[in-house]
């Protein structure tokens, strides 16, 4: 597996859409995430944890920037997204988690439903498509076991 970039919105910390880019060169194929205590350096793990198998290990389960829930009206609706593109067997892949958050009358943030995952692959033609979603669970074992990830992440 080679991780080709990260992209996030609006997840914790991170408001609007931020994205890095992973070194994708031959001999240079090392990134360095670095920063001060705080700045988001586990959360960009989390992001990838989320992404891949829905799950996070902050006390906080709502992932919504507090920024940008701040300035949300009543009743009104904001997305958590991130997607993960990467390269598994010579296929690209871009795999995606969103999930829905609305303020309600009294100013909560609650979540509404469950979590989007939906998995993309570009086919040799360069159009993407997208596995289906009774086969996406299956697919994400062979690119990353969850019992990996905690090598990678």
């Amino acid at each position: 597996m080679l991780l080709k970039s990260l992209k996030i919105k609006d997840f914790r910390q991170f408001k609007g859409i931020q994205k890095i880019d992973f070194s994708m060169d031959k001999f240079q194929n090392v990134t360095i995430v670095m920063g001060d205590n705080g700045t988001g350096k586990t959360t960009l793990a989390q992001a990838f944890t989320w992404c891949l198998y829905g799950e996070t290990s902050f006390e906080d389960k709502i992932l919504l920037c507090r920024s940008t829930s701040l300035k949300m009206q009543p009743e009104s609706e904001e997305n958590v997204r991130a997607e993960i593109s990467l390269i598994h067997n010579e296929i690209e892949y871009t795999i995606i988690s969103d999930q829905k958050y609305r303020k309600d009358i009294n100013n909560v943030i609650k979540p509404i439903g469950q979590r989007s995952f939906q998995i993309a692959f570009k086919n040799e033609d360069g159009t993407r498509d997208f596995i289906n979603q009774l086969e996406t669970d299956m697919r994400m074992k062979e690119i990353l076991p969850k019992e990996l990830s905690k090598y990678f992440f």
